[in-house]
């Protein structure tokens, strides 16, 4: 029988040979593929704010908080993640029952997290009542229509972490949640349902993923993702900007103790 990790230590040594390949096919296939998290970073550096939210920070591995000339405010519902954060104001909470005021913010933002959501649709609504009217929302979000997320979904749990430390992620068990995908296609960013949000920009990335890009087969997922490119409706993540407009008619009482 192998020591344990053996087979992990093998799999790991062919990862960094096959990325590299893969890189250059991807390069050869579809050459300047915007980058979603430069995407964000840009825009979140652009809109002016004097006390943002970083709603799901985790420990903001991005260093977003950095970026922004305001203040910012992380929160998250995991003290493991929360605790390596390095911005002065970190508050443990659910993202379904925010701990602050109403309108204590003129700018929310959030990366990759609403797929992780039991009730994205409730965490959007604290979203809406955390920040005042005039402020902005800025969302980047996985789409569940694509192939990606529908075999994630499908995927156990284990094999996310398992991929994630063939890859050399620092933290993989800080780093990697489980996934339902409630929210996050396209006509549901486009139209949030929640009153008096005006969507400003909404932008699609086509894929291909880094999961595959560490598999033998990545360019037939270059390939796949070119002709699914054509359709916005079928790209792997959206980022989405809103602007809170006038008076907000979802708010919800604040519960007691808040």
């Amino acid at each position: 029988m192998s020591p344990p990790g053996t087979v992990e230590r093998a799999l790991g040594a062919l990862v960094d040979p096959l990325d590299r390949v893969n890189r250059r096919i991807e390069d050869a296939l579809v050459p300047g593929i915007p980058d979603p998290f430069d995407a964000y970073e840009d825009l979140l550096t652009s809109i002016p704010s004097s006390r943002a939210l970083h709603f799901g920070s985790g420990r903001d591995k991005h260093g977003l908080a950095g970026a922004l000339s305001g203040e910012v405010v992380s929160v998250d519902a995991d003290a493991t993640g929360l605790s390596r954060n390095a911005t002065g104001l970190r508050v443990l909470g659910d993202g379904h029952r925010l701990p602050f005021a109403d309108d204590a913010f003129d700018l929310a933002f959030s990366e990759f997290v609403f797929e992780h959501l039991p009730d994205p649709v409730a965490a959007l609504a604290e979203i809406d009542r955390v920040v005042a009217p005039g402020g902005q929302v800025v969302v980047l979000v996985p789409n569940p229509r694509h192939y990606y997320a529908r075999v994630a979904d499908r995927t156990p749990f284990r094999f996310h972490t398992f991929v994630h430390r063939l890859q050399g992620k620092a933290s993989p068990e800080i780093d990697a949640f489980p996934t339902l995908y409630r929210w996050g296609r396209y006509e549901e960013v486009v139209e949030p349902g929640i009153d008096g949000w005006r969507l400003r920009t909404i932008q699609g990335f086509p894929g291909p993923t880094g999961y595959t890009r560490v598999t033998p087969f990545h360019a037939a997922f270059v390939l796949l993702d070119c002709l699914l490119a054509c359709s916005i409706r079928y790209q792997v993540a959206y980022l989405v900007h809103y602007e809170v407009d006038g008076a907000k008619t979802t708010r919800r009482p604040v519960p007691a103790g808040r």
